[in-house]
């Protein structure tokens, strides 16, 4: 498949209300570059499956099952902090591109760069971050 760096490794939330559109996304970029792509999920300690609601499992589920479906590898970790472990796997399995959407946190977050995909831009050195818009974001300021 492709060469160095040129693997593709999604990150999604138990919370992500668009994480099937990021997935299609991120196959179509895939396909693009003819390139093997993950599925990545943080399990934090709020993001147990004891702490998220059953509706929120059944939305990571079908969305981890979509990436399946659409060829990609579903990858769980665990880890304190997302960002460090998203990094941490993706340096380790040749990622050379990280594909979030965009946030839904407050914009004071946002502002201060404290959102996992602000920081990821922040502190992926030598690897490209994609933030995502969907159709529904479309509408948003």
């Amino acid at each position: 498949m492709g060469g160095a760096l040129s693997r593709i490794a999604v990150c999604l939330s138990s919370s992500s209300p668009r994480a099937a559109a990021l997935v299609r996304k991120a196959s179509r970029l895939a396909g693009r570059l003819n390139t093997d792509w993950f599925v990545v999920f943080v399990e934090t300690p709020r993001e147990a499956p004891d702490q998220i609601d059953a509706e929120a499992q059944r939305h990571l589920l079908a969305n981890t099952d979509l990436a399946r479906e659409m060829g990609a590898e579903v990858v769980r970790l665990k880890g304190v902090d997302p960002v460090e472990a998203i990094l941490e796997f993706a340096r380790s399995h040749s990622v050379g591109h990280l594909v979030v959407g965009r946030s839904g946190q407050p914009r004071w977050r946002q502002l201060l760069g404290r959102t996992i995909p602000l920081r990821l831009v922040r502190e992926a050195s030598g690897l490209d971050v994609h933030i995502v818009a969907t159709e529904e974001d479309a509408g948003r300021p």
